[in-house]
């Protein structure tokens, strides 16, 4: 095997490599990330950025910041916005049934005549 070969199988490996452990820091950024939602209890959410590279980790509490981060936080669900404008007004309903008569509330002095009133009606003797 000549030394062109080793460095070439050597690139390969290399990149190989590279590629593993760039697919191993998403699946792990994933879970972490599922895991800081799932154990949250507000929608409150905490970050920490880097001041250097931009970088943000998702944290618990904004003191988990260490030297050389800003802490950040969001919400999950954002401010409500203006209320929209009134559609147009809607067909008309269909009437209702009639309603059962209603009781009547009558008075006078001393005893009711028997013509006066239905059932259910209210005599008041003066």
């Amino acid at each position: 095997m000549g030394n062109r070969e080793v460095v070439l199988q050597l690139r390969l490996s290399m990149r190989l490599v590279a590629v593993a452990s760039v697919i191993l820091a998403l699946a792990l950024g994933v879970a972490a990330v599922g895991t800081v939602f799932a154990q949250s209890t507000t929608t409150t959410i905490n970050g920490c950025v880097s001041n250097k590279s931009g970088a943000l980790r998702v944290v618990n509490s904004p003191s988990a910041c260490k030297s050389g981060e800003t802490a950040i936080s969001w919400n999950q669900q954002g401010p409500q916005g203006p209320q929209g404008i009134q559609g147009p007004q809607g067909n008309l309903g269909q009437p209702g049934v009639n309603g059962e008569n209603g009781k009547t509330i009558l008075n006078g002095d001393g005893a009711p005549a028997t013509d006066l009133g239905g059932a259910g009606d209210y005599y008041i003797d003066n």
